[in-house]
């Protein structure tokens, strides 16, 4: 709102627009994520997730990767985490590395355990830098783009003493 009159005095006009946002459109597509399952028969829920995942499990081509010994398996991927299948060992909190590898496309990430049963844990990814974030951006787009087939697998992994 500006003083469009030529005199020196205070602008008194009023803006009809009241409220605080800037009026840009919203450029960030596709960042959340609503999906609604099916809890129980008749019980329904909305997953609401900060970015899309795609199940690893079923994804042509296979993503190796490389854990501690209380990972076996990762069931999805996003951007923003992962879901992992564990021998009862993770705990909310943990803070495990993972390194994956898909084709020539290599991601090594510390991954913070949110939520964790006795045998799946949901994790985060944490500490990401620009290039990790954007090489995991990369990798769900390869997967969304692939046909269901193969499943992930855990080629190596170190032991870890108890």
């Amino acid at each position: 709102d500006t003083d469009t009159d030529t005199d020196t005095d205070t602008d008194t006009d009023t803006d009809l627009d009241t409220d605080t946002d800037t009026d840009f459109p919203i450029t960030d597509y596709g960042k959340e994520v609503y999906k609604q399952r099916v809890v129980d028969e008749n019980v329904y829920s909305i997953d609401k997730r900060q970015y899309m995942r795609f199940n690893a499990e079923e994804n042509q081509n296979v993503i190796s990767f490389e854990s501690d010994a209380s990972v076996i398996a990762i069931s999805d991927i996003s951007r923003g985490g992962v879901s992992l299948k564990h021998n009862n060992k993770l705990k909310v909190g943990d803070v495990v590395p993972v390194h994956m590898k898909y084709g020539d496309l290599e991601i090594s990430a510390n991954v913070k355990i949110v939520s964790a049963s006795d045998i799946k844990a949901g994790g985060k990814f944490i500490d990401l830098d620009q290039a990790t974030a954007n090489k995991l951006l990369y990798l769900s787009l390869l997967i969304k783009d692939e046909p269901i087939a193969q499943t992930i697998q855990n080629i190596s992994t170190t032991s870890v003493d108890d």
